[in-house]
């Protein structure tokens, strides 16, 4: 089918760094290899590709790429996120264009709210590590079980580093990146260290 007959669809491409040491190098400039920049033409080099493929039954339009830098995926307060939500819900768009699945979400529950309200929009969910095709049953199974194992991930990984800092305090008197806290005074002969009051 020549590019001329295809359909053509609109979309949105989104990106999501969680920390501000993920945004920038120590220098303050911008990190190239993760960075939203990065993500962004991940995503527009995706489109290229596919709408240059003869196999392509239709044609994919950005319209806009947008991100959260410094924004946690553990829930969805976030300024891009919501104007997505937006876009949805208007029918604006045809299609949300991610290089990786914990960018949009690393829980369950808000993945399951926004997949149904994709489709209750048919808004199709594209994502590029994956070759998956959210319309099928298969292929919305397989996106809960593995937004299922982000959230797991993410709740391990607190959970270690809750344990490592209170071991921390008790073997050695350290906390990670704190200033004083209730019932403990800074050490005045070790730095970085803490005295019960």
């Amino acid at each position: 089918m020549s590019v001329e007959n295809r359909p053509r669809l609109r979309g949105v491409s989104y990106a999501r760094v969680s920390t501000q040491d993920q945004v920038s190098n120590e220098d303050g400039s911008k990190r190239e290899d993760a960075s939203p920049d990065a993500q962004k033409k991940r995503c527009q080099n995706f489109v290229d590709d596919h709408n240059n493929s003869s196999n392509s039954r239709v044609i994919y339009e950005i319209i806009h790429h947008l991100s959260d830098e410094a924004f946690s995926g553990k829930n969805t307060n976030r300024p891009g996120y919501q104007q997505i939500w937006g876009y949805i819900g208007k029918r604006e768009i045809d299609f949300i264009l991610i290089t990786e699945l914990s960018r949009l979400t690393r829980s369950a529950v808000d993945f399951l709210n926004f997949q149904a309200h994709c489709e209750a929009n048919d808004v199709k969910i594209i994502i590029i590590n994956m070759n998956i095709d959210t319309s099928t049953l298969a292929g919305k199974m397989f996106l809960t079980v593995m937004v299922g194992m982000a959230q797991f991930e993410r709740e391990l990984t607190s959970e270690r580093i809750r344990e490592n800092t209170f071991s921390r305090l008790i073997n050695d008197g350290r906390i990670n990146g704190s200033t004083e806290t209730l019932g403990l005074d800074r050490d005045p002969f070790r730095k970085g260290h803490f005295i019960p009051n």
